[in-house]
């Protein structure tokens, strides 16, 4: 019955899963039946799991997908799902894996939202238990949960760009569930525009940011213990280092600044002093890739240019103040600057936003038209020209093809 490396791959992730931590995992065919799960409360967890739209999503609007999905439930529990294909008699299974929560809940929050469910008392009390034993996983590890479910089920590593997120009705009654995923998906947003920032040398983040830096996906809070402190340190390297690498610093320093700070993590005995880590890790990357940028045949001056750009890129430009700032003539500036970089100076400052515009429209629920106007282009029609003058199909194409794109990019 069934696919022996597949189901051998899943079932010691199951049980690394459930021993090491405490998540279950659940086998569902196709029409929702459950035919195994590692859950010691399965018929309460289960019946919270079919009262929202967790499983419908699964079931209906994630059934084609071939990459993993995050979904929310009324008690503002996350569950991840991935199609697998594990038995040699049905064409695919659905694994699940959950439920977590992503930060501590509260007992009166969960009382409200089981309350709103119409679930009767006696059994509100007994949940209420059942939840105290839920695990609270921080997203920097459940993101590296999903990675292993997903090496498990295809043997193949996972981009977690590629993992899809459950969209669902933003509304105020549901306020146990909406404000778990709504963090979940704003903490995804931070990270790429904290990543783009490193990529482009951005010496301003802490503004773009807007007092972000503390990135809850990556929070250390004093009342963190040592150990998740130091991995959920430990994945901020590897993702800021790895984004310094893609701006421009070489493999063998980004390697060599990756292996100097986990030392240097690992040396840590306080909380306090990750955090103060986590800051100077942060700013050595940003610096790190202005370094490698101005080792090019870019001179001073038009480097500086650049760094005034990227730092005031949501703000508006004008040249006169760019070359104020270099100490050119605008006429000078501009003929140098396409000299050297090989653009014209406006089409830079363009490319620049259009960069955090992609950004943007993928990870956060921003309109076009605020997008337009936080990046400073004058109507949403000429950012929408730019933006299909440069990549070929309008911003609203844009977000609509990288919603798809997991799916579309397993496919081919």
């Amino acid at each position: 019955m069934w696919k022996d490396d597949v189901a051998q791959r899943v079932a010691i992730l199951m049980e690394y899963f459930f021993v090491g931590s405490g998540v279950p995992v659940w086998g569902l065919g196709p029409d929702g039946k459950l035919f195994y799960t590692s859950s010691q409360n399965a018929k309460e967890l289960e019946l919270i799991l079919r009262s929202g739209e967790c499983l419908r999503f699964a079931l209906e609007d994630a059934s084609e997908l071939k990459v993993p999905f995050v979904m929310g439930d009324p008690l503002g529990m996350l569950w991840v799902g991935e199609y697998a294909d594990i038995t040699k008699n049905m064409n695919k299974m659905l694994v699940l894996m959950g439920p977590v929560f992503p930060s501590a809940a509260s007992e009166k929050g969960l009382e409200q939202s089981l309350k709103a469910l119409g679930v009767s008392l006696e059994i509100r009390k007994k949940s209420i238990r059942i939840m105290q034993d839920i695990p609270i996983l921080p997203v920097p590890v459940l993101d590296q949960y999903i990675r292993m479910l997903h090496y498990a089920i295809t043997g193949s590593m996972l981009d977690m760009d590629a993992v899809v997120t459950q969209y669902t009705e933003r509304k105020e009654q549901n306020s146990g569930h909406e404000k778990s995923f709504t963090d979940y998906e704003r903490e995804k947003n931070r990270e790429q525009t904290m990543l783009q920032c490193i990529r482009e040398g951005n010496r301003n983040y802490h503004q773009i940011l807007n007092d972000t830096v503390q990135m809850s996906r990556y929070s250390l809070g004093l009342d963190t213990p040592l150990r998740e402190a130091k991995d959920t340190l430990i994945i901020f390297t590897a993702v800021c280092t790895r984004a310094a690498v893609e701006g421009g610093l070489s493999n063998k320093n980004g390697r060599e600044m990756e292996q100097r700070y986990l030392h240097e993590i690992e040396e840590c005995t306080r909380v306090t002093d990750l955090a103060e880590l986590r800051r100077r890790i942060m700013d050595e990357c940003v610096e790190a890739v202005c370094a490698a940028k101005q080792e090019s045949t870019v001179s001073r001056p038009i480097q500086a240019c650049c760094d005034f750009v990227k730092a005031h890129f949501n703000e508006p430009i004008e040249l006169k103040d760019i070359a104020r700032s270099v100490g050119y003539t605008e006429y000078y500036l501009t003929k140098r600057f396409q000299k050297e970089m090989g653009i014209k100076l406006l089409d830079y400052i363009k490319k620049i936003r259009l960069s955090y515009a992609k950004v943007w429209l993928i990870t956060n629920e921003k309109s076009i038209q605020e997008i337009s106007e936080i990046l400073q282009f004058s109507t949403r029609n000429y950012f929408t020209k730019v933006f299909k003058a440069q990549e070929g199909m309008t911003p609203a194409e844009y977000r609509e093809r990288a919603m798809n794109s997991g799916a579309e990019t397993e496919k081919s």
